[in-house]
């Protein structure tokens, strides 16, 4: 499922873990994001980062809690 959001113009994805970083990041996650340069932190941490951001890339966000 992953994969289906990754593009080749991209070279960067922003992951939000929730509001407390609960959310796990799975070992096969982290194989795939390797290929890119990653940021996984809290979501309201990356939030304030994708303000700053000019550059193509991906945002996952877990936004439920």
């Amino acid at each position: 499922m992953l994969c289906k959001f990754l593009r080749s113009d991209v070279s960067a994805t922003i992951d939000g873990t929730g509001r407390y970083g609960d959310l796990p990041v799975t070992d096969k996650a982290k194989e795939i994001l390797a290929k890119y340069e990653t940021v996984i932190q809290p979501t309201p941490e990356v939030l304030e980062l994708m303000e700053k951001v000019y550059r193509p890339y991906v945002a996952i966000l877990h936004t439920t809690c």
